[in-house]
């Protein structure tokens, strides 16, 4: 998940680093309009001074904005582990999943908890072990003389073997004083078990932490989606409507660069929510179905359709 972060984080580095180039453009030209405009008096030095402002910050976000996207290139190159990643470049975002689950699946599918469960069942039977050291030991013991009365001949030694050299017996062994070392074994194996049991509900709470903040997270980026969708559409239509003042005579060119810009900025915040809300979808898609987690998202990654 480190990489498919990374890997969106640069798209996102991308997609404000195109923007910034372009408001940076538009800005340039509103001062420019607004300094012929206060040549001819009919902009005031304040306007001058504030259409600069405007374009000092834009020029600045943008060096911000390439800083982070230098930053972002390098964790990708080394989450991918790639040399010269100084040209490195985000062809296209990978896509959402194509359905989210349906089903939450039960919490204790998640591989961390079932292998938190397998350490507790291991650490029960250390306990069934080391218990057994209060108990005596069998041991079935058996030897046959292949020598015989003939060391010479293996044919002639087996065929010459007396029936006193079969041995045969059972041997039982009981320690004494077996309270000192085996007490400690099974305390200590009683130890593990309250250990891992605290270790097997710890990952359970682990499990549903992260599946609430999955899809708190999804919850939020579907808001920011949503809001900015509506940004988009406001500031469409605040370009459409300056053009229709300035074809009134009710409104000037600068009034429609700064439009324009808007709308630039705009579309740069939808974009980059998509691209976090895909991430967002991932990132719920391993919290509710694990298992299937890595296969969905490399189907996706290579072109191929998601899973029914």
């Amino acid at each position: 998940m480190s990489v498919v972060g990374a890997y969106e984080a640069m798209a996102a580095d991308q997609v404000r680093v195109r923007a910034d180039a372009r408001i940076v453009a538009w800005d340039q030209h509103i001062v420019d309009m607004t300094q012929q405009r206060y040549r001819h008096l009919v902009a005031s030095r304040l306007t001058v001074l504030q259409a600069l402002q405007q374009l000092i910050t834009a020029e600045t976000t943008g060096i911000n904005d390439r800083t982070q996207e230098a930053e972002d290139r390098e964790t990708l190159a080394r989450a991918i582990g790639i040399p010269g990643h100084d040209r490195l470049r985000v062809a296209v975002h990978v896509p959402g999943p194509a359905r989210l689950p349906a089903v939450v699946a039960p919490v204790n599918r998640a591989p961390s908890v079932v292998a938190a469960r397998a350490t507790w069942q291991a650490a029960r039977e250390g306990v069934s072990v080391a218990e057994a050291g209060y108990w005596p030991t069998l041991a079935i013991t058996g030897q046959y003389n292949w020598l015989g009365l003939n060391p010479g001949s293996a044919r002639t030694a087996f065929t010459e073997t007396h029936g006193s050299n079969y041995t045969v017996g059972l041997t039982v062994s009981w320690s004494l004083f077996p309270l000192i070392n085996t007490g400690g074994s099974v305390e200590s194996a009683e130890g593990q078990v309250i250990s891992a049991d605290a270790g097997f509900r710890h990952a359970q709470v682990i499990a549903r932490q992260r599946r609430e903040a999955a899809r708190s997270l999804y919850r939020t980026a579907q808001a920011n989606i949503q809001a900015a969708a509506q940004g988009v559409r406001w500031a469409h239509e605040t370009v459409q409507l300056t053009k229709a003042r300035i074809r009134g005579q009710q409104d000037s060119e600068p009034a429609l660069a700064q439009a324009e810009v808007a709308r630039l900025q705009a579309l740069t915040t939808a974009r980059v929510a998509a691209l976090t809300r895909a991430l967002a979808a991932w990132r719920l898609v391993r919290a509710d179905v694990p298992r299937r987690f890595a296969i969905r998202l490399l189907r996706v990654a290579q072109g191929q359709p998601d899973e029914p």
